[in-house]
Formats: structure tokens, C-alpha cells, sequence
């Protein structure tokens, strides 16, 4: 069973992610559980002393039922079990979660987790070769890990010689995922890698504000560096401050 997953994004550009495993569903489910119960208890707690019978008691448990469904939507694709646990709901095509597919994954909830003791779910993670339980499968979604790979080809490090000087200090303003984007793009080995580095420096371009003035492949190259370069000047600023 493969412990990566590549998907292309609409901008064409292939990202590899860590398929979340079965160990930290389970454990991202079960702190969810724990979450739930505090609730049920802390609701018992108040009904008990405000006397409520009836629809009353009812609508207090609602949030229990909607519980999965209200954190994905609102934390794109996370409870605070996968929140814990490092791990998140995407969309096998590349584009953002939509609330479709959010609501699909919890209507089938009834099926993986509850009937037959999460049976049905367990078996599907297991013999699929996405790991995906049947909510997945009718949404479109995956569910990966966000845990750093210990590997630095897969970060967005790179080595910067002290001498250095940075070309783009607009290259500060973009994330670790943008560079780990170009790297990605840098070392694509497929025929069309020359007209992805094209794409992605163009965008790379309009993000920062630049124009660049050598072939693609060098730009992007030189934004990694320079990226790196301010990375490692704010944190020798920070340890300065520290001290």
C-alpha cells in the first residue's frame, strides 16, 4: 500500500502528499469521541440543573450530531482530532474542499463509522489503495498528513552560502508551500517540465511583484534561495532577540 499520493492542481503543477494512515485516523476519531462526550457530559450537567424536558434536551445534543460536519467546514477539512493529529481532508483533484463533498463524507459517516462498529469504513481504508473509507470514495476526498517529511528534498530548504546575495527580497513574502510548489516544479522529470517552470515563474512573478530577466528554471531557482536566505536572517534576528 503506497504511503504517498500525487495530485495535480489546477494550476498543473503535481504535489505530493503523505497519505494520513490508518493509525492516526483512528486516533484523530477517538479524541474527536473524547471531545463529544465532554460536551455530552457538560450538556447533562446543565440540563440537569435548568430542568429541561422534551425538544429542549434535544436541541442541546444537535451539535454532537453535526459535530464532524460543522469543523470541516469551518477549519477547511479539520476537527480538532485531525487538528491534533496533523491530519486533513483534500480533494483528490487538486481543487479546495467544497462543502458538497464535506457533507457527503458526513452523511456516509453512518455507514464507515457507526454501522457494524466502523467495520465497514476500517475495511475500506484498509484494502484501498488511497485509504479511503466509502465517504471518501463518493466524495472525491483523501484524507493526508500534514507531518513534515524528514526528508529536505521534500522541504522547502535549501543550502545558502553565507556570501550570498538575494536577488528578489520580495521572495520573503511567499509560504513554505509556495517553495515547496517550485521546488517540486524545478525537479519534475516529465515532458512538459519546461512548460510548467514557464507557468509557475509567471505566477511567481505576478505574486511578488517582478519581472524576471533570466530563463524560468534560474528565477525560480533564485527565489528558493533568496526565500531561504531571509528565512535564516529572521531566525538569527529572532535568536539575537532572544539573547
Amino acid at each position: 500500500m503506497p504511503d504517498y499520493i500525487n495530485i495535480r492542481t489546477a494550476q498543473n503543477v503535481e504535489i505530493s502528499y503523505k497519505l494520513a494512515g490508518l493509525g492516526n485516523r483512528i486516533l484523530a476519531k477517538l479524541l474527536d469521541f473524547i471531545v463529544i462526550t465532554g460536551y455530552v457530559f457538560a450538556m447533562g450537567y446543565v440540563i440537569n440543573i435548568l430542568d429541561f424536558t422534551g425538544w429542549g434536551v434535544i436541541v442541546f445534543f444537535i451539535p454532537c450530531l453535526v459535530y464532524t460536519l460543522i469543523f470541516e467546514i469551518m477549519n477547511n477539512g479539520q476537527t480538532p482530532g485531525k487538528s491534533v493529529m496533523r491530519t486533513k481532508v483534500v480533494s483528490l483533484d487538486g481543487t479546495p474542499l467544497s462543502l458538497g463533498q464535506i457533507l457527503i463524507r458526513w452523511l456516509l459517516q453512518s455507514v464507515d463509522v457507526w454501522m457494524m462498529s466502523g467495520l465497514a469504513g476500517l475495511i475500506s481504508i484498509i484494502s484501498g489503495s488511497k485509504q479511503q473509507r466509502l465517504g471518501d470514495m463518493a466524495a472525491g476526498t483523501i484524507v493526508v498528513s500534514l507531518k513534515q517529511d524528514a526528508s529536505l528534498e521534500k522541504t522547502a530548504f535549501v543550502k545558502v552560502e553565507s556570501e550570498y546575495q538575494p536577488v528578489y527580497t520580495q521572495a520573503s513574502q511567499l509560504s513554505e508551500q509556495d517553495i515547496r510548489i517550485i521546488k517540486s516544479v524545478i525537479t519534475d522529470k516529465s515532458d512538459n517540465r519546461y512548460a510548467l517552470m514557464a507557468k509557475a515563474a509567471s505566477k511567481i512573478e505576478e505574486i511578488i511583484g517582478v519581472t524576471k530577466t533570466v530563463s524560468s528554471q534560474e528565477f525560480l531557482t533564485t527565489v528558493i534561495k533568496d526565500y531561504n536566505y531571509y528565512q535564516s536572517d529572521q531566525a538569527s534576528e529572532n535568536d539575537y532577540m532572544d539573547y
